[in-house]
């Protein structure tokens, strides 16, 4: 099965499970219905940046839905990758005004932490 037609069968039941129409679903993402629809018949793929809405409102994991899309690989082992899943599991129901803080809060830290370090 190609990844089109996974993520469009992941989509679909997802959706239906949650009873969630088409309109619905693209209203709350930022689409039209007929783009919903081609995304499920596998006509169409949605783009990465709407890929973390759309889990959230199918209530899925992100990962698992971009690699139905055939957009990412199976996670390889190793202590970073499991650090990114582990967060993005625990950020995924942060709005974006939550999200576009903590990335400007992350930020902040880091060009702390690399000031510290260029003046030592």
């Amino acid at each position: 099965m190609s990844g089109d037609q996974t993520f469009g069968r992941l989509a679909a039941a997802r959706r239906a499970a949650l009873g969630l129409d088409q309109q619905t679903v693209a209203a709350a993402v930022g689409v039209t219905q007929q783009t919903i629809s081609r995304w499920e018949s596998g006509g169409a793929m949605p783009r990465r940046g709407v890929m973390a809405s759309l889990a959230r409102i199918l209530q899925v994991d992100a990962d698992q839905l971009f690699r139905s899309a055939g957009y990412a690989p199976e996670r390889p082992p190793g202590r970073l990758d499991d650090a990114v899943h582990t967060l993005n599991a625990e950020i995924q129901d942060l709005s974006d005004a939550q999200l576009v803080a903590l990335l400007d809060l992350l930020w902040r830290e880091h060009y702390e932490r690399t000031s510290r370090r260029s003046r030592s």
